[in-house]
């Protein structure tokens, strides 16, 4: 994979994980953004609201706007919800399904693993977290489609897609390391991305990342890509690279 095949998104999901990790990039808070991101990606997960719950809160949790105490309470409902949905594929009939529930439960026990290690689930390494995050994004696009071959491989392409774009996102271009001076996150600065970080839903929000880019250029910021990508349309996910160089993650 070369940069200009990354940018573009023709790379296949197979081979990225190692080079996001050689370039250091794939640690553990990077690997809670993705799966969060992901989840959203999952109509099962809709389903189940302690998981999707714990994916909403990581972002607040980050940047201690939950008390330890409420997240440890999420943690642990999300943690049994997983456990249920591994019930699940014990008995399912349906292979198809019996795959799903277990990429979900694996999943989401990785996904409290990360947040609060002191709980006993045997932890994987980053790269792995992230290839089942793939696998469950493709095993419920096919699970939209009713068993038609053309509208399967559509979903599953949509799916791919999605992830790749998830990447550019949290990861942003790992050919070119963000050095962002450390005088450029004042107070200013720092307050605006956590606000931005720490509302319900930052997705939906348009106007912030703009004035986060105004604050930074007036603080000294000089990184064009960084500047251009708070300034546009987004979609922006919690774990954006550009909020997070920001805050220091870089």
């Amino acid at each position: 994979m070369n940069e200009s095949d990354y940018l573009a998104g023709h790379y296949s999901l197979d081979d990225p994980w190692q080079e996001f990790a050689a370039l250091g990039l794939a640690t553990p808070r990077r690997a809670g953004w993705l799966i969060s991101a992901a989840l959203r990606l999952n109509p099962q997960w809709i389903a189940e609201r302690k998981i999707q719950r714990l994916a909403d809160a990581i972002a607040p949790f980050s940047r201690g706007r939950i008390p330890r105490a409420e997240w440890e309470s999420i943690c642990d409902d999300a943690h049994r919800a997983a456990v249920r949905l591994h019930h699940e594929c014990e008995t399912s009939q349906n292979d198809e399904l019996f795959m799903h529930l277990m990429n979900c439960t694996e999943v989401a026990q990785q996904l409290v693993m990360w947040f609060r290690p002191e709980l006993s689930i045997q932890r994987l390494p980053v790269t792995d977290v992230e290839w089942m995050v793939y696998r469950m994004a493709g095993m419920a696009a096919l699970r939209t489609t009713d068993g038609d071959g053309d509208a399967e491989n559509a979903a599953y392409l949509e799916a791919e897609s999605a992830i790749r774009a998830i990447h550019r996102e949290i990861y942003g271009n790992p050919f070119q390391m963000v050095a962002i001076p450390r005088e450029v996150s004042t107070p200013t600065v720092v307050a605006l991305a956590e606000s931005w970080l720490a509302q319900p839903d930052p997705t939906r929000d348009t106007t912030m990342l703009p004035i986060l880019a105004d604050a930074a250029e007036d603080a000294g910021c000089a990184h064009q890509p960084l500047l251009q990508h708070l300034r546009s349309g987004g979609p922006h996910l919690p774990g954006c690279w550009a909020v997070e160089a920001l805050l220091g993650y870089w």
